[in-house]
């Protein structure tokens, strides 16, 4: 993915982030992850400091000023995407009173998070997800962003950050819960924990004959907010991609469960480098009636640079107002690695995934991948081949998890292991191809011999789908591979 040329134009930013900018965000996930189980990281600290300075300089200190630049205070308007305050009336009002829905709502579940879920549920033969994508209100808050979930007709937020839909404070499960039976009696707010630790009859017991079941779930959240664990953050996004996956899983076993929309909040920015006081924007305190690291409620417009204020019809003549880029305000109080609350992409797209689940028997069938790479001689221990998923993702087409690697003609595995998910449900062929590195184990092979790239199921490697015969010419090699 290219990140020096992020477009200027929204709509195609938030097309671009949806297809394959967030995988950027993945990435940086991703290393953290791995870089934070490595004993030894201070050999790896060069490496780490160069991600830490293409992620945060070349691409959140580009990408977020242009998308600031371009969005007003139409957000809907100005990237083309559903509202999240209009999330029950989009997804939601059409169950009224029918069948069972199941909503799960992860504090801070990322876009970039339920894009890696979303893989993991289109693996499952069971179950056909389809995800979309909503903008969120500003300051991108759990008060607002939960609020916003709810049915309502008026949401209203005041200077002092206090939230109301109706009137109705919002802030805990137990006034959520009086909010959705306003709208149907069988209507019900739990908690994830309490559902999660549930056996069957106790499940069967919650759910039985409701109609809409929202279920809340804080992970991110929850370990993001506190000094002390946010750089355990990456760890919640992952534990919370098991435990909603899980969740589901679970739900489908016990009851009649058809149906989940699995949608967030918020956002969130991290960054792992501890900010320097360039980093931090400095503001004029009595301007503002509430402060926070990634904005303030302000009376009056701020035409101070690095700052963009937005009027939210929601928020009683108060400003929102953001950085400009991916920097925080300097506000007193710990915590400045994981933020939210601003007016960046990260923040503010709000994931929606909608789940539909077959207990049945269905007929189906899984997508096929093989090589179109014509070259069938190997020259180095390192080499690249390309290989292109036959047919799109569908209902009756499901997507496959494989494993690729090397073999003598005895079966013995000389290469490492190379995983390829096939899940895309792309029209064009062109984009469902991969181009896949492949790292020989150092060793003599013998000019003559023959040797296999086989592709196999990743949960069944005893299921050969495809196998290659090659030609193996390299010269004799140490242990280091030089």
């Amino acid at each position: 993915v290219s990140v020096l040329d992020v477009v200027s134009d929204i709509k195609t930013m938030v097309t671009d982030y949806q297809n394959q900018t967030y995988l950027i965000d993945s990435y940086y996930r991703w290393f953290y992850s791995a870089y934070d189980c490595i004993e030894d990281s201070e050999r790896f600290s060069q490496v780490r400091e160069r991600i830490e300075n293409m992620y945060s300089f070349t691409y959140l200190q580009k990408a977020t000023p242009k998308w600031n630049q371009e969005l007003t205070d139409n957000l809907a308007g100005d990237t083309g995407l559903k509202r999240q305050e209009d999330f029950y009336r989009n997804y939601l009002k059409a169950y009224e009173g029918k069948n069972r829905v199941i909503v799960i709502i992860s504090d801070a579940f990322r876009y970039e998070c339920a894009k890696e879920l979303m893989e993991r549920l289109e693996l499952d033969e069971k179950c056909t997800p389809k995800l979309e994508c909503m903008i969120g209100g500003l300051p991108s808050v759990t008060s607002v962003g939960m609020a916003s979930l709810l049915p309502h007709k008026e949401l209203q937020v005041d200077e002092k950050l206090n939230v109301t839909v109706d009137g109705e404070n919002c802030g805990d499960l137990a006034s959520r819960d009086k909010i959705l039976k306003t709208q149907n009696e069988n209507n019900v707010a739990l908690s994830f924990d309490e559902i999660a630790s549930a056996n069957k009859g106790r499940i069967r017991e919650l759910l039985q004959k409701k109609n809409i079941v929202y279920i809340y779930h804080n992970q991110v959240d929850a370990r993001g907010d506190k000094p002390a664990s946010e750089n355990e953050v990456f760890t919640a996004c992952k534990e919370a991609i098991e435990e909603i996956h899980r969740l589901i899983k679970k739900l489908t076993s016990y009851i009649s469960a058809p149906k989940f929309f699995i949608t967030a909040d918020h956002g969130f920015l991290y960054k792992r480098d501890k900010l320097h006081e360039f980093d931090k924007v400095s503001y004029d305190r009595e301007c503002c009636t509430y402060s926070n690291k990634r904005f303030l409620l302000t009376k009056q417009k701020i035409n101070e640079l690095g700052m963009k204020s937005r009027l939210m019809a929601y928020m009683n003549h108060s400003y929102v107002t953001t950085p400009v880029g991916a920097d925080i305000f300097k506000v007193a109080g710990g915590g400045q690695n994981y933020v939210h609350g601003g007016s960046s992409l990260q923040e503010m797209l709000i994931p929606v995934i909608e789940l539909t689940t077959n207990t049945r028997a269905v007929a189906y069938d899984y997508v096929d991948v093989v090589l179109t790479s014509v070259n069938r001689k190997v020259t180095n221990l390192i080499t690249y081949f390309d290989f292109i998923q036959t047919e799109k993702v569908t209902d009756t087409m499901k997507a496959r998890s494989l494993v690729a690697y090397f073999t003598t003609e005895d079966g013995e595995k000389i290469s490492f292991d190379v995983p390829i998910v096939a899940n895309s449900r792309e029209e064009a062929p062109e984009k469902r191809t991969f181009h896949e590195k492949f790292t020989l184990k150092s060793r003599e092979y013998k000019y003559g011999d023959k040797y296999y790239l086989v592709l196999a199921d990743a949960n069944d490697e005893k299921n050969i789908l495809q196998q290659y015969e090659f030609m193996i010419d390299i010269a004799f090699v140490d242990d280091f591979g030089f």
